[in-house]
């Protein structure tokens, strides 16, 4: 009985914003968080806690990615209400955060991580990949709040589900700490050493 009720409350939401498409489309900056909190609000009736990101139109298109904000438990869900998007006109639905590669800055209270200037260390057993990214100055910050904005800055360095589903644990450590830093990876090197080593893991 749980499934059918869900694919009921996906087939609704998209009922939903078919519907009030027009007024949705009508996002602008001046009304972004109320468009945003009625969505969300149609969408938390599948499974709380979703998030969403809403692009600016380009070429007649806006897109809005559905995120699980990291949690496993919600990645199926977002897989299906993304498959089960109708064709809407103007509007293309992505499920997850999706890459943005090494070429930005995230930069939050002091904290600055670049991934071009960082670097990695890969702990591995047979079923696991862990890793420990190292940068200049982590020491000075606290650990909880660093540990946040580097797994933010995970997501858009891999796009979420790779960061979640690829990488069990992430830690974070003062490249200061070590006095060979000879075995580091660059963080830029972290996807061909992901897809090198998919083979060896689940």
């Amino acid at each position: 009985m749980l499934f059918f009720k869900k694919k009921d409350s996906i087939e609704g939401f998209w009922n939903w914003f078919t519907k009030h498409k027009d007024d949705l489309n009508k996002i602008e900056n001046n009304n972004r968080d109320q468009i945003l909190n009625r969505i969300l609000s149609e969408l938390s009736k599948i499974k709380p806690e979703l998030s969403i990101e809403i692009s600016k139109e380009e070429n007649g298109i806006r897109e809005m990615t559905i995120s699980p904000e990291g949690d496993r438990d919600k990645f199926e869900t977002v897989i299906s209400i993304v498959e089960k998007a109708p064709k809407i006109e103007g509007w293309k639905f992505v499920a997850f955060r999706q890459p943005l590669g090494f070429d930005f800055t995230l930069e939050y209270q002091g904290i600055k991580l670049t991934p071009s200037e960082l670097f990695f260390f890969p702990v591995r057993d047979e079923e696991s990949l862990d890793i420990i990214i190292y940068g200049k100055g982590f020491k000075e910050h606290d650990f909880n709040t660093l540990a946040h904005y580097g797994l933010i800055m995970m997501d858009n360095v891999l796009g979420e589900y790779d960061c979640v589903t690829k990488i069990r644990h992430y830690d974070f450590k003062d490249i200061s700490e070590l006095s060979d830093t000879d075995d580091l990876i660059p963080l830029t090197e972290l996807r061909s050493y992901i897809d090198q080593n998919t083979q060896q893991m689940h």
